[in-house]
């Protein structure tokens, strides 16, 4: 079955690369872990290594480009694989990048209202410094839900 490589989040706040150079043709035959082209970040010079063996179907971005993290880099197969059956694929499994933006985790359930005072406070401070933390909560305005 062939797989697109997406170019993936290599870290540090790195959001896009410039292919270099690219030491794979279409038609060569790869290995897991087989540097397939060196990309340009912010930061250095990076080996992209393969994640899996097979053969090179296609190339989809071209030295000197900026690839975005999540474009495609190269489709691997078998030899004789179609590509159009490995863009098929990918369409079904498709999942938006993780660094597209601001993300909501959950939803807060409406639980009443909540006061300052029912904050734990650490077991670890000294009773002065506990006095002062409950004299402040106690004047604090309630939390409000929404």
């Amino acid at each position: 079955m062939a797989r697109q490589f997406r170019f993936p989040d290599v870290g540090e706040g790195i959001t896009e690369g410039e292919i270099v150079r690219w030491l794979v043709k279409e038609g060569d035959e790869v290995k897991e872990d087989q540097t397939l082209a060196e990309i340009e970040t912010d930061k250095a010079v990076v080996e992209m290594p393969s994640p899996y063996r097979g053969t090179i179907l296609k190339i989809h971005v071209r030295e000197k480009d900026i690839v975005k993290v999540g474009e495609v880099l190269v489709t691997i197969g078998e030899r004789g694989e179609s590509v159009v059956e490995a863009e098929t694929e990918a369409k079904k499994e498709e999942r938006p990048a993780l660094s597209t933006g601001p993300s909501v985790v959950g939803v807060v359930p409406r639980a009443g209202r909540r006061s300052a005072r029912s904050w734990p406070l650490p077991k670890s401070a000294s009773s002065p410094w506990r006095r002062e933390l409950t004299s402040r909560a106690s004047k604090a305005p309630a939390l409000r839900d929404g």
